[in-house]
Order: structure tokens, then sequence, then C-alpha cells
């Protein structure tokens, strides 16, 4: 199952017949293996989400949850910033589980 899982991370549910409950918890190890072994990865993510948090206006998603806000600027630095991976597919993962698939979606090594 976490093959399958890991080889269709924005949609376990319905390609690998996983239940949901088991299928974030397999993606949140996910999660935290990639973090362990680049650390370097969020620094860069969060470094360009906050570049683009300060020349975009935001009043407009003030009323959304904390975590929905950081799903569309994490999209929004994506698109912008022409990070590796599907950022439309990226953003309905991070609706999903409130957390931006960073193993996915990140900046480019430069």
């Amino acid at each position: 199952m976490s093959c399958c899982i890991q080889n269709h991370p924005l949609s376990p549910v319905q390609r690998c017949g996983a239940d949901p409950l088991e299928a974030a918890k397999i993606l949140k190890t996910f999660e935290s293996l990639y973090a362990a072994a680049n650390p370097e990865a969020k620094e860069v993510a969060d470094a360009d989400v906050a570049e683009v948090e300060q020349a975009e206006d935001w009043t407009s998603i003030a009323e959304l949850p904390e975590w929905k806000q950081r799903c569309i600027k994490s999209y929004y630095t994506c698109k912008d910033k022409g990070w590796t991976g599907k950022c439309d597919d990226c953003f309905r993962y991070c609706e999903g589980q409130r957390n931006w698939p960073l193993r996915t979606c990140r900046p480019r090594k430069e």
C-alpha cells in the first residue's frame, strides 16, 4: 500500500483504494522523511513564500483559516517562482492535508 501511495501521493484514496486515515499517516511519514533529508528545501520555500507575501496584497483571503491562507500563498509562490511539480495538484493536496507537499512541489535547485 505504501508503495502505491508513494507513486500517487496526490490521489492515494482514488488511485490506491487506501483508507483516508491510513493514507494520511503514510503521507505524513513521507513528509517527515523528506523534511529530515532535505532541511534546506523548507527554508528556501519559506523564504520564497515570505517574499511573495511582502509583494502582494492578501486582504481578500484574510477571513480564511490560517492553513488555507498558507495553501493559497504557497500555490501562488509555486506558480510565480516556477517551482518543480504540478502546483494545481499540490494545492488540492494542501487543501486536503492542510500542509504543502514540499517533496512534490518545491523550489528548483540552483
